[in-house]
């Protein structure tokens, strides 16, 4: 027989990666079938022990029991998208015979080998007749694979691409004569998007938040009347901007929710920034009505030469080599560029998230952000937060944790022109405006400083304003941020 393929028949000693639900219903199917099942591998073998009458064994009790015998695991366990985790430690412990759901399958690709094994997995899972059929082994895993998988359109000199709003900020400066004295418009030159308080408050209100406040937005276009000095900003002035940037609204909703190509046809121009990150030129509204229906990615239009050089050569190359040598499967942080779009990462939703409201509960509250500014990242983030507030112009320290890869994250950095944060082991001692940190309460720190926990258990503080809640690193996580200033000791 080839050695590449193994039979999958009556004869097999068969086991269950899942003792849940899933696995007892597939137990149950497969020995109605005629197939024999050995037992169940759960990573709460300890807590279960027996199931349906079958043993338990975590994976390490499984792979001492089954040593030198020839096994077939079927992963039963619901979620599809763990299967090829869950096959990726079987076969690191020399199990090769196993029966999984392939990620590639999932979004309707998968190599040959990969679709058979999508096509036994599938039938078993439904409970359908199974048939004896020889199935390919797997062996190894391919690293992730790095591809532009944002881009939408390709012309001769310009690319329609999906950017995440970390990477789209506001006008590098105004196109008007002049500014006046205490604009607060002026606030938001050369700002990331998510930074846009007043506009997405206005949109916010009119998707129904009762906490948002409209009249910020109303004092934007009034000072940008004044900029114009051409007419008086009047009762009636005000209504007629309320009542045009409803019907502005209300026509991009539509469109939204009919997910219509308006948002990609109209996609705004944006020029680069050798900060690293684009700047509008126009369609700042468009962009916050997004950032108010909490998009992660935001559709623009970029010169293609421009586009391109987020793709340099030496850099991408550099960070394949690591992905293959550090054999990288998945990530537990987002990172911002496109090569990484396809990249499984199953927290996107949790930072993503987490961002965009650190970011308008910054804005709303009024926290400067500028080149004066420190702040300390002492979280594990893969450099997600780093980079974003390197990119804001604050000063970043970060501290480095045990589990931190520097080399791939210092790769990353460099293509995305983010290379001048530095690291330090301890910041006790160190003077700083800001700092994201799991440690509550902060003690002998910065007493000036203001806080954002990451936390993992939910607490009651009146200093304290629960912004976000949500899993990453397998844990629940409760996102807080100071609402008044704190007396540290």
């Amino acid at each position: 027989m080839n050695a590449r393929y193994f039979d999958f028949d009556k004869n097999n000693i068969i086991w269950l990666y899942g003792a849940a639900a899933t696995g007892v219903i597939t137990e149950r199917c497969m020995e109605e079938q005629g197939f024999t099942t050995e037992g169940f591998i759960d990573k709460r073998a300890d807590e279960i022990k027996i199931l349906n009458g079958k043993k338990v064994l975590n994976l390490e009790q499984f792979v001492e029991t089954t040593r030198n015998k020839s096994v077939v695991v079927i992963v039963t366990v619901k979620n599809v998208f763990e299967h090829e985790r869950i096959a990726m430690d079987l076969v690191k412990e020399g199990i090769n015979n196993i029966i999984y759901f392939p990620y590639n399958t999932l979004k309707g690709g998968g190599s040959e080998e990969e679709k058979i094994l999508y096509v036994i997995s599938d039938i078993i899972s439904k409970r359908k007749k199974i048939n004896e059929m020889r199935i390919p082994k797997t062996f190894s895993f391919c690293t992730v694979k790095l591809n532009d998988a944002l881009k939408v359109s390709d012309s001769k000199n310009k690319v329609k691409v999906f950017l995440p709003f970390c990477m789209v900020y506001t006008d590098k400066k105004y196109k008007t004569a002049k500014l006046i004295k205490g604009d607060k418009d002026t606030t938001y030159l050369d700002k990331n998007i998510a930074m846009l308080n007043p506009h997405i408050q206005f949109f916010e209100y009119l998707l129904g938040d009762v906490e948002a406040d409209y009249n910020l937005y109303l004092e934007c276009c009034e000072a940008s009347a004044k900029r114009l000095s051409a007419f008086a900003t009047t009762e009636r002035w005000k209504e007629n901007v309320f009542r045009n940037r409803m019907e502005v609204f209300e026509n991009m909703n539509r469109e939204y929710e009919m997910k219509s190509s308006f948002f990609i046809e109209s996609a705004p121009d944006v020029e680069w920034n050798n900060n690293g990150y684009f700047n509008l030129i126009s369609g700042k509204h468009r962009a916050a009505f997004l950032m108010a229906k909490r998009d992660w990615y935001i559709p623009v239009t970029i010169n293609k030469n421009e586009y391109n050089y987020l793709f340099r050569d030496e850099d991408v190359s550099q960070i394949k080599n690591l992905i293959r040598e550090k054999n990288v499967y998945n990530i537990s942080v987002p990172v911002e560029h496109p090569l990484f779009a396809d990249v499984p990462c199953y927290t996107n939703t949790f930072w993503y998230g987490t961002l965009q409201k650190i970011c308008f509960y910054m804005s709303k509250n009024n926290w400067v952000l500028n080149k004066e500014q420190k702040i300390i990242i002492d979280i594990r983030d893969f450099g997600f937060f780093s980079r974003f507030f390197k990119k804001m112009g604050l000063e970043v320290i970060k501290t480095i944790k045990s589990v931190i890869d520097v080399d791939l994250e210092n790769a990353i950095k460099k293509l995305l022109c983010c290379e001048n944060y530095e690291y330090v082991k301890d910041y006790t001692g160190s003077d700083y405006d800001y700092i994201i940190t799991s440690e509550f309460p902060l003690c002998n720190k910065s007493s000036n400083a203001k806080a954002i926990y990451f936390l993992e258990q939910k607490i009651q503080s009146d200093c304290l304003t629960l912004i976000n809640v949500g899993m990453s690193f397998k844990k629940p996580v409760f996102v807080y941020m100071e609402n008044k200033n704190v007396v540290r000791k």
